[in-house]
């Protein structure tokens, strides 16, 4: 039943009409399994058309150590929840690509600070690109994460630890009291970017000085949304420049205008934001640490508050025998670390938010196996104004294919 089930998929990716579908099944060539470790499942179907068909599942157990005098709904909550269920299709002619990527289990919250909410299935990512010069140029246009930080770069798979860094995600559901986080979300729009370019002694393998560029012009609105927020448009541009695999110092720049309410009474936010970050490994010891700085501004009201928020983290972690990988992680947000408010009574008290947080964790893949199991502890330390009991311990357990 696989077999079929993978080349009807592919089919209907491909084709708008049932009869494309059932055409691509009878002459789908037959899909053969992979090795062990393998990643992703390739099927070859209509005339050079490749597709591959890869995912993962991370299913999440979560104990929060709380105190019930501090909230009623911080860490009330302990247990099992689906932190992923993603399936992504690539389908390759010549020089493009389309790519469709499913989630499973998205958490929806029904607000902040509440445990109500339900899991449902959304579309992550759905684009086409286009290599209008081969490795030098590519474009892209679709629904996509517009690079901008090292941090959301890296995929949710091959996360070192159970999940992005506070500065990065926030903070979400029962673990505290809930922060926005200063990473980009999906966004609709188009793109142009370039494969790594090395140049100079060791071009040809990849080992020496070379750079990536990417920039992206998007709605700027969550891609959920049926349609931009204004008719203004969201830019992202990100640069890094390597060193062969060892050495990463990227940065980026988002301009965004967000506009809310309902008419009359709209209001656009100017958001400006900028991530400097650095990557390194070398015999087995990879580090990585990241700044990110986001300035608020309300166009219309002058009266209301400017808000600067700054975030970063610091991580190290290690390839140890038998597929164990230790690391620790120190991660620090501050959504209102600058306010510029005309009432410094509101603008003390505003600033409040601030939180720190210490994580040490352990990644044990098996050898030879999709099964990893990771394992975090992290001290959370709030501002003092509203320090809470809410340090964590987290197991996922991730299956990738």
């Amino acid at each position: 039943m696989k077999k079929p089930l993978v080349a009807l998929m592919s089919a209907v990716a491909l084709s708008p009409t049932l009869a494309a579908a059932q055409a691509a099944l009878a002459v789908a060539a037959p899909v053969e399994a992979p090795a062990s470790g393998d990643s992703p499942t390739s099927v070859v179907s209509s005339p050079g058309v490749k597709v591959s068909v890869s995912g993962y599942v991370r299913t999440l157990f979560s104990t929060v150590f709380d105190s019930p005098s501090d909230s009623d709904f911080i860490g009330q909550y302990d247990g099992f929840q689906m932190a992923d269920a993603r399936l992504k299709v690539d389908a390759r002619r010549g020089a493009s690509r389309v790519h469709v990527a499913l989630d499973g289990a998205v958490d929806h919250r029904a607000s902040d600070n509440t445990a109500q909410g339900e899991i449902d299935a959304r579309l992550t990512e759905a684009f086409v690109e286009h290599a209008l010069v081969d490795g030098y140029l590519k474009l892209t246009a679709g629904q996509f994460e517009a690079p901008f930080d090292a941090e959301e770069e890296t995929s949710t798979e091959d996360l070192v630890f159970t999940d992005h860094a506070v500065e990065s995600r926030g903070v979400h559901g029962v673990e505290g009291y809930n922060l926005s986080g200063l990473s980009l979300d999906y966004q609709v729009g188009v793109m142009l970017s370039s494969d790594p370019l090395y140049f100079g002694p060791g071009a040809d393998s990849g080992s020496g000085f070379g750079l990536a560029y990417s920039v992206a012009a998007t709605n700027g609105n969550a891609a959920r949304d049926a349609q931009n927020d204004n008719d203004a448009l969201a830019y992202t541009a990100r640069l890094s420049l390597m060193y062969g695999p060892w050495v990463t110092l990227g940065a980026g720049y988002h301009h965004n205008e967000l506009t809310t309410g309902a008419p009359p009474d709209r209001l656009t936010l100017r958001r400006d934001a900028m991530a400097f970050d650095l990557r390194a490994s070398a015999y087995g010891v990879h580090v990585l640490g990241q700044f990110v700085a986001q300035s608020d501004d309300v166009v219309e009201v002058k009266a209301e508050p400017s808000i600067d928020a700054r975030g970063y983290h610091a991580q190290v972690w290690f390839d140890a025998p038998h597929g164990l990988t230790p690391g620790y992680r120190f991660a620090h947000l501050d959504p209102t670390v600058g306010v510029d408010a005309q009432d410094p009574v509101a603008a003390e008290r505003i600033d409040t938010d601030a939180i720190t947080v210490h994580t040490v964790g352990l990644s044990a893949t098996l050898p030879g196996e999709v099964l990893t199991v990771k394992a975090n502890y992290s001290v959370v330390l709030e501002d003092k104004a509203r320090a809470i009991d809410n340090d964590r311990v987290d197991v996922l357990f991730q299956g990738a294919f």
